[in-house]
């Protein structure tokens, strides 16, 4: 399964680890955008956004690392809902007022090493 994980950039050590575990799983990352730095220039962050949305868009699947200030993962979560791909949502805190995370398309789960075995479960490595 082609799986894109979308995080805040400052959870990209914890994003990184699970494309890494995901792989190990037998998934492929459609896009990893943890190799950037924050110090890319703005012609720079126009490409990696192209890239973030590319990913998305080729995934089967997207994994969204919650995070009360996530916003560039609002996107990409948007994009997969908008092309039916499926979302599942670590961690999410129940009482945010994001109504997109109530969305009955999304899959939640509370734990990195949960989304693993759901993503295993419903789909092929």
């Amino acid at each position: 399964m082609r799986v894109y994980v979308a995080a805040k950039f400052e959870e990209a050590v914890r994003a990184s680890r699970l494309m890494a575990l995901l792989r190990i799983d037998g998934h492929r990352i459609s896009y990893d955008w943890t190799v950037h730095t924050a110090s890319a220039s703005d012609a720079e962050i126009a490409a990696i956004a192209h890239l973030d949305i590319e990913g998305v868009r080729t995934a089967d699947a997207i994994v969204v690392l919650y995070h009360p200030r996530l916003k560039g993962g609002l996107v990409e979560m948007g994009g997969a809902l908008a092309l039916g791909i499926r979302v599942v949502v670590v961690d999410a805190d129940p009482a945010d007022p994001c109504i997109f995370f109530r969305h009955p398309s999304i899959e939640h789960v509370e734990s990195d090493e949960v989304v693993r075995g759901q993503l295993l479960f419903r789909g092929d490595a």
